[in-house]
């Protein structure tokens, strides 16, 4: 602070915003009038230099020392618009917002930093309790059944909030913005009153009270009760309305509903073996008649308590369900209809079946109730009964069901080992004889062609080694069907000795004779654990799936190989790009002699599957047709 002259610090102290000044080591030397009047310090307080961290919050620290050393480094340049927070003395705070840079003597030597800040305090709480009341507003808007709307009466702006697509049945475009657009979809018969309303509640500021019918999307009306407030300017000028809108519709029909009923009241209760009541909400006293002592064992005299006695009476089981449905039909004037268990005078229960209407006053609040309960006992009996009987036969059935199924299931498996019996008897039978007649003519044949493929060299004749080969290739073919019998009906125990899968993977890969329109890539795990395995039971694996990926992609294509650690396992995966395996044959291919192509025998994967098992591992195939296949193989590497 030594090159800060006098006239800086003095222009410093007369800015109206912060200003803080730190030394190389991060110590405050300096701070403003503005600052110990905002943040309550005097100068005194700075005397001992304290460090930066004493303004700041403790999870500003290391944030603040970061862009600190960068300024000193000349990493970058200077910190702008960085919202923070100071540390007042009182230990409350104030948000500010940063800017700071480096302040550098004759030589461009770094010897100070300097810092101002901007409070925006009471802006920024200015801010959050807006977003706070437009958040109350939105959600108050979205939990409400009814349309609340907000007209801007100095813009003829009509905003609507809440369900109101699903209210109204409108498309968004459709939607009335604006005072006249509302007018044209009130009811021709309603239109002149409810603007005559309208326009006294403007002139007076009266709060705005009226039911009238609204067109809806589909042409149809529904009838709403419009309450809404006037907003004044300093004026006296009306500049803003602000209301609900609530479908009354089903609340209008039951009204009516009730007046019908109403007057039927004295037939229903000259009828016999029901129980009339009427139920005043506001005293919860209820008046009851007809034949409470047929149905109830109360005389006249004797029914004369009111609706919380009422509800004590019924079955404790019944009674939360009994209430909540009183109290939704007290909400939404829907007709109450429950059945419950009633507690008879003598003590015993009995089965009520209680249907009433909820009466609404002039302001749709619900001041009546009227209704009738029947002794449904009988009723309940016999399809309690009926219930029980048809639960036992469902289980019969059910169980029977399962039984037919459990040895339909047995009887084909039965069949099924029988075939396989039948099948592995006659490949036993004919696998030694088949090996030992064809083995010998065989061998003949590779060291025919091997003598002549020598003669061949000497005479360079190209075309009949290439035949030459090919003979060879076939008989090396005939021979692993034979092994492949062979070792299907005589399986042996693997020979396991200290190797890794990769190695098999890619010895496979190099004897392979890859077709030309063929691509196979490798993934290897570099973390591959070494396994205690038969290096040529788990490579004749591996070689009968790449041959079966090449067969699948006559046409071409690409076949990827991955050899990976999961957990306790490895991990091998063939995927392909061929034509894939259909639905109904993806369940066999590990049968023995099923084959999809015309000149498989069908053991190749059955002898996988059986050397990958005496492993003690799995081989899982995934395969979807025109999509190709993936044959997944995994061994534990511990029991391996």
């Amino acid at each position: 602070m030594r090159d800060l002259k006098l006239p800086d610090m003095t222009f410093l102290d007369l800015a109206g915003t912060i200003f803080m000044v730190f030394d190389l080591e991060g110590r405050v030397v300096f701070v403003n009038e503005k600052f110990c009047k905002l943040m309550g310090y005097g100068k005194g307080d700075i005397d001992a230099k304290p460090p930066m961290e004493s303004f700041l919050p403790k999870e500003r620290h290391a944030r603040a020392r970061e862009l600190f050393s960068k300024l000193l480094s000349g990493e970058i340049d200077s910190v702008s618009d960085y919202e923070g927070r100071l540390i007042a003395k009182d230990g409350g705070y104030r948000d500010v917002v940063w800017n700071a840079g480096v302040v550098k003597d004759e030589r461009g030597r770094v010897t100070a930093v300097l810092a101002s800040a901007v409070d925006i305090t009471d802006m920024k709480r200015s801010r959050d309790a807006l977003i706070e009341s437009e958040e109350r507003f939105r959600v108050a808007s979205e939990l409400t059944s009814d349309i609340i709307y907000e007209w801007d009466k100095t813009q003829d702006r009509l905003e609507l909030y809440g369900d109101v697509e699903a209210k109204l049945g409108m498309r968004p475009s459709d939607m009335p913005r604006n005072f006249g657009a509302w007018s044209a979809i009130i009811h021709p018969d309603d239109r002149e009153r409810v603007l005559a309303a309208s326009e006294r509640n403007l002139t007076i500021g009266e709060p705005f009270y009226e039911e009238y019918r609204i067109k809806k999307g589909d042409g149809s009306y529904m009838l709403v009760s419009d309450k809404g407030v006037v907003f004044w300017d300093g004026d006296k000028r009306p500049y803003k309305m602000i209301g609900t809108i609530t479908d009354i519709t089903e609340r209008k029909k039951a009204h009516d509903e009730i007046s019908g009923w109403k007057q039927r009241y004295d037939i229903i209760v000259a009828a016999s073996g029901q129980v009339i009541y009427d139920y005043d909400v506001k005293t919860g006293e209820i008046i009851w008649g007809g034949g409470t002592k047929e149905v109830l064992g109360f005389g006249g005299n004797e029914m004369r308590f009111g609706i919380d006695q009422w509800a004590e009476t019924i079955h404790p089981d019944d009674r939360p369900r009994a209430l909540k449905l009183l109290d939704i039909a007290q909400q939404t004037f829907v007709p109450y209809d429950v059945e419950y268990r009633y507690r008879h005078k003598h003590g015993h229960y009995i089965w009520i079946h209680d249907r009433g209407f909820f009466v609404p006053d002039f302001k749709g609040k619900a001041i009546r109730m009227l209704g009738v309960m029947q002794d449904v006992t009988l009723r309940r009996s016999s399809e309690d009964e009926l219930k029980r009987t048809t639960a036992e036969l469902q289980e019969w059935s059910v169980n029977l069901e399962r039984k037919v199924e459990e040895r339909t299931a047995e009887i084909k498996k039965y069949q099924e080992r029988l075939v396989q019996q039948e099948k592995l008897a006659v490949l036993g039978q004919v696998s030694a004889s088949i090996s030992h007649e064809l083995r010998t003519p065989l061998t003949g044949i590779k060291n025919s062609v091997y003598f002549m493929q020598t003669i061949c060299q000497k005479n360079g004749d190209k075309k009949m080694g290439e035949h030459l080969s090919l003979i060879n290739l076939e008989v090396d073919a005939c021979v692993r069907v034979l092994n492949n019998m062979l070792d299907f009906v005589r399986p042996k125990e693997p020979i396991r000795k200290l190797s890794r899968l990769d190695l098999v993977a890619t010895e496979s890969v190099k004897s392979a004779l890859v077709p030309s329109n063929i691509r196979v890539s490798t993934k290897i795990d570099k973390d591959l654990p070494s396994m205690m395995i038969d290096f040529f039971q788990i490579r004749q694996v591996f070689d009968n799936i790449i041959r079966n990926a090449f067969d699948a992609m006559a046409s071409g294509g690409d076949l990827v190989i991955s050899v990976s650690a999961e957990g306790d396992e490895a991990v091998v995966k063939f995927k392909d790009t061929g034509v894939g395996i259909s639905r109904e044959h993806l369940p066999k291919i590990f049968d023995p002699l099923f084959s999809t192509t015309p000149t498989g025998v069908g053991l190749g994967l059955t002898i996988a599957r059986q050397f990958i098992e005496a492993h003690g591992g799995t081989i899982e195939v995934e395969s979807e047709p025109d999509k190709g296949t993936t044959v997944k193989v995994r061994l534990p590497v511990a029991a391996a």
